[in-house]
C-alpha cells in the first residue's frame, strides 16, 4: 500500500522527469526501488502512474497553450498544416512502435506457463463447489449463476501451436453425461500436456485442474499448467477454445505471458536505455552549437523522423521520449522553440493512448476473483496528479531556459550519470 508521502515524492519525480529529457519512467522505478516499493505492477501503482501522467499532460497544455494558439491555431491553414504534421508523426510512431513492442513480446514469450480462468465457476443450481465428477452442464459463472456455461450439443474446438508447429485440432461434444473431468481432459489433449512430466519451476505439475477459491467456498478456478519448456500458444483468441457459434464460454488469462511491462522492471536495461538517450542528447547538443541558421518550419520528413524515434522510445524505460524527439529535430536543423512546441504537442496526443493502454491493462489483468478497485486507490492518486502538474510546469520552465541558452547537452551528461547510478543499483540488488 503506497503512503501519501511516497505518492507525493513519486509525483514530483514524475512531473519533473517526464517533461525534462531524462526519462520519467526510469526515475520513478528507481525511486520506487529506493523506497522499497517492489510491486510496481499492483493496481494501486498502475492507477497512480496513470494519474501522474494525466497531471503532466495538463501541465504541457497549460504551459504551451499560448504559444500553440499563436503559431498553430492562428488560422485554418496553419492549424491544418500543424494537424497534418502531428498525424504524420503519430502514424510513424505507431508504425515503428507497435511492431517493435509486439516483436519484443513474441521474442520473450516462451508460450503459456499457467492459464487461469478469469472468472470463478460454481454449480448454477445450488451453492456447492464443482468437482471432477460434476456435470459440465451444471457449471455457471458466479456473476451469472442462472446461465449455464455449456449446453448439451455444444461442440468445443481448441487449436494450439507448439513453437511454429500446429498441434492437432481437439474437439469435444457436450453430452448429458459430460463431466468436468472430461473438460479438463479436453484441455490436456488439445494442449498436448504430459501429466507425467516433471513440475515446472513454480512447483506446479503439468495438467488441468480445479483450484479452490479462498474467499468463496462454493467456487473454483480452472488452472492449466503447461509442460516444462512448453512453447504452446493458443490460436483461438485469449480464451483458447470456442464453440460452434464462435463463442467463448470460459475466458482464460495467461499468467506467464510475456509483456513489454516486464522490461520496465529491469534496472540494467533502463540503465542502458538512459545511456543511449544521454549519448544522443549530448551529440545533438554539440551539433546544434555548431549550427548557425536553424529552420523555423517543420517538414514532413521532420515529422516522420521525430515520430519514428518516438516509436523506438515506447518499449524502453530510460529512453526519454522528449529527449529523443527534440534531439532528432535538432540534428535535422529545426529551430529550438518550434521543436519544443511540436514535441510536446505530440506528447499530448500520445499520453491519452498510453493512459488508455494502462487502464485497459489494469482491467484485463485484474486478479481472478479479486474485488473491484475502490475509491481509496484513486483519492491519493488525485493528490499525486496535482503535484505532478506543478512539478511539470517547473520542469518545462527549466527546459525552455536551457534550450534557449544552447545548453541542451547538459541533459545528456545527466542521463549518462543517471545511467551509472541505476546500474549501480542493479548490481547492489535494488
Amino acid at each position: 500500500m503506497l503512503t501519501l508521502t511516497q505518492i507525493i515524492i513519486l509525483a514530483v519525480i514524475q512531473g519533473m522527469a517526464e517533461l525534462l529529457p531524462v526519462s520519467s519512467s526510469a526515475h520513478v522505478i528507481a525511486a520506487a526501488r529506493l523506497m522499497h516499493i517492489r510491486d510496481t505492477a499492483s493496481p494501486q501503482f498502475t492507477i497512480m502512474l496513470v494519474m501522474l501522467h494525466t497531471g503532466t499532460m495538463f501541465a504541457v497544455i497549460a504551459y504551451f497553450w499560448s504559444a500553440w494558439r499563436k503559431v498553430f491555431f492562428a488560422s485554418k491553414d496553419a492549424f491544418a498544416r500543424f494537424a497534418t504534421k502531428v498525424i504524420v508523426a503519430t502514424a510513424a510512431t505507431g508504425i515503428v512502435g507497435f511492431p517493435l513492442i509486439k516483436g519484443i513480446e513474441m521474442y520473450l514469450d516462451p508460450g503459456y506457463t499457467t492459464l487461469m480462468s478469469q472468472g470463478l465457476v460454481e454449480i448454477g443450481s445450488k451453492s456447492a463447489s464443482p468437482t471432477a465428477s460434476t456435470r459440465v452442464t451444471q457449471l455457471a459463472a458466479t456473476y451469472q449463476r442462472k446461465v449455464p456455461l455449456f449446453k448439451i450439443g455444444d461442440t468445443l474446438t481448441l487449436q494450439a501451436t507448439k513453437g511454429s508447429d500446429e498441434l492437432p485440432v481437439s474437439t469435444v461434444v457436450v453430452t448429458p453425461t459430460s463431466t468436468v473431468q472430461d473438460l479438463l481432459g479436453f484441455y490436456r489433449q488439445g494442449l498436448a500436456i504430459d501429466a507425467n512430466a516433471p513440475a515446472k519451476p513454480n512447483g506446479l505439475p503439468p495438467g488441468a485442474t480445479l483450484k479452490a477459491d479462498s474467499e468463496n467456498p462454493s467456487a473454483v478456478l480452472i488452472q492449466i499448467v503447461g509442460n516444462p519448456g512448453s512453447e504452446n500458444r493458443l490460436k483461438l483468441g485469449a480464451t483458447g477454445f470456442v464453440n460452434q457459434n464462435g463463442e467463448s464460454p470460459l475466458a482464460f488469462s495467461d499468467e506467464g505471458k510475456a509483456e513489454i511491462e516486464q522490461l520496465f522492471k529491469r534496472l540494467d536495461l533502463s540503465a542502458v536505455a538512459l545511456a543511449a538517450a544521454g549519448l544522443l542528447i549530448f551529440y545533438s547538443g554539440l551539433h546544434r552549437r555548431a549550427q548557425r541558421y536553424p529552420r523555423k518550419g517543420i517538414t514532413t520528413m521532420d515529422s516522420v523522423s521525430i515520430g519514428a524515434i518516438q516509436g523506438v522510445c515506447l518499449p524502453f524505460r530510460g529512453f526519454s521520449r522528449s529527449g529523443a524527439t527534440i534531439s532528432v529535430g535538432l540534428l535535422r536543423g529545426v529551430a529550438r522553440q518550434r521543436l519544443e512546441e511540436f514535441s510536446f504537442a505530440l506528447a499530448v496526443v500520445l499520453t491519452p493512448i498510453v493512459i488508455g493502454r494502462e487502464a485497459l491493462r489494469l482491467i484485463t489483468h485484474h486478479e481472478p476473483g479479486a474485488g473491484p478497485v475502490g475509491m481509496h486507490a484513486f483519492v491519493p492518486s488525485l493528490i499525486g496528479m496535482g503535484c505532478s502538474f506543478v512539478a511539470g510546469i517547473m520542469a518545462l520552465a527549466i527546459l525552455s531556459k536551457l534550450l534557449e541558452k544552447g545548453q541542451w547537452w547538459i541533459f545528456g551528461v545527466y542521463c549518462l550519470l543517471a545511467s551509472g547510478g541505476m546500474f549501480w543499483m542493479y548490481l547492489h540488488g535494488y
